[in-house]
């Protein structure tokens, strides 16, 4: 019974480990992207937002089908607070849907405009998602 709990959370930490190391992965290309001019080639521009958004989509569906599943029952926070918690990771899972729906596979320089502002939008549901994931991480 010790060795399958202990079993358990190894795999818990693997589990969670690789999550974050994706999300750093993710920061980093989101840093790269940040730093893009006008003089960045636009194969490269293409690149790293095709990049961002593929490694956006699988660290959103590992959090919910694999990081989440395992922090729910050690959790110390209270049902409510926990419901209030995933919802807003819910509202940023959609913002990131979007976003990759906008952006997956582009083969073309996104407009100026639109991406700036679709940028900022998913820099901060990013941002809003990791305090959240923090505070589940933290409570158990």
């Amino acid at each position: 019974m010790i060795d399958r709990k202990k079993d358990f959370l190894i795999s818990d930490n693997k589990i969670i480990a690789s999550w974050l190391k994706e999300r750093k992965e993710l920061l980093v290309i989101y840093s790269q992207l940040v730093a893009v001019t006008e003089e960045t080639p636009e194969i490269e521009e293409i690149e790293l937002i095709n990049n961002f958004s593929s490694i956006l989509i699988d660290y959103v569906s590992t959090g919910h089908f694999s990081v989440y599943e395992q922090l729910i029952p050690n959790l110390s926070l209270s049902k409510e607070h926990q419901a209030h918690i995933f919802g807003q990771i819910y509202q940023t899972t959609e913002i990131a849907l979007a976003f990759n729906d906008n952006y997956e596979n582009i083969s073309a320089k996104p407009d100026l405009d639109k991406f700036t502002k679709d940028f900022s939008i998913i820099g901060e549901a990013i941002s809003i998602r990791i305090d959240l994931e923090d505070k589940l991480l933290a409570s158990r």
